[in-house]
Order: structure tokens, then C-alpha cells, then sequence
């Protein structure tokens, strides 16, 4: 893909993790954030490409 970024990562929640995971997005690491009281907020980082989906968006409309 010319000029821009090849794939996209965020941090997602411990519930929102199977969503992404049937997008067939990449677990890179476990991670949290501090929030109030000394809380934690466990999270992990996820990675897609865009590249794929690109190739895939291309391979349907040339077939329809």
C-alpha cells in the first residue's frame, strides 16, 4: 500500500479480544493501563494488516 500505514494495532480489552481475534487480528502482548484507585486495566496489544484486507477487497469485486 504506497503512502501510508501497513497495518493497524490497538489495544483491546479482555472482552472485545474474541471479536478481534475472529477478524483474525495478531495478539502481540499483554498489557494494562493504570486507572483510578491503583486499578489496572488489562489489555492486549493487537495487530491487523491492511494489506490482506486490500488483496481481499480486490479479489471480491474483480469476481463479481
Amino acid at each position: 500500500m504506497a503512502g501510508g500505514s501497513e497495518t493497524i494495532e490497538l489495544d483491546a480489552s479482555i472482552p472485545s479480544k474474541k471479536f478481534y481475534d475472529s477478524l483474525c487480528c495478531v495478539t502481540s502482548e499483554e498489557t494494562f493501563w493504570e486507572v483510578a484507585n491503583n486499578k489496572r486495566l488489562n489489555l492486549y496489544k493487537v495487530q491487523k494488516s491492511l494489506a490482506r484486507i486490500w488483496v481481499t477487497m480486490q479479489l471480491n469485486t474483480t469476481l463479481v
